[in-house]
């Protein structure tokens, strides 16, 4: 059979030559639907994976809590300073100046976890570098008063 990711490679190779792009890496998958009676017995028998699956969904229901806190700010700013802020605390490195986040962030993909479009959250980064809150360079963003930041949330 071979491996499937070379087959991919061969196919791509236009006129003799090797493929010089983008590839998109082949797997295999299963998927299994288990019934929950057998993954409560399973919890009932094992308390390490009772652990660990009560663990999963407390994360589970955390993330999706933080997610319904965020949307239910009063406006797009706000929205759009909650997603920095916690981008920061969870994965932002002290710089002068600030808190970094060292993901690079498109608007579109901000605004695509908000629900919202561009636009918004063009303007509402505007508003944050406006008000001295926020640094933005090349899709990179820089909270530049963390505390302040978050009391313009609360506030």
């Amino acid at each position: 059979a071979g491996n499937p990711l070379c087959a991919v490679c061969r196919q791509a190779e236009p006129a003799g030559r090797p493929y010089g792009g983008a590839l998109i890496a082949l797997t295999d998958v299963s998927v299994y639907q288990i019934p929950s009676e057998t993954v409560m017995e399973a919890m009932l028998q094992n308390p390490a994976f009772f652990r660990f699956a009560m663990y999963a969904e407390y994360r589970r229901g955390l993330s999706y809590s933080r997610k319904l806190e965020m949307l239910a700010l009063p406006t797009s700013v706000k929205r759009a300073a909650a997603l920095l802020l916690s981008f920061a605390n969870r994965l932002g490195s002290p710089v002068p100046g600030g808190v970094r986040i060292p993901r690079r962030l498109s608007q579109e993909l901000i605004a695509k976890m908000l629900y919202t479009d561009r636009v918004t959250i063009s303007r509402a980064v505007a508003e944050l570098e406006h008000r001295g809150l926020l640094r933005r360079r090349l899709g990179s963003y820089t909270i530049s008063d963390p505390e302040g930041l978050a009391a313009f949330i609360e506030a």
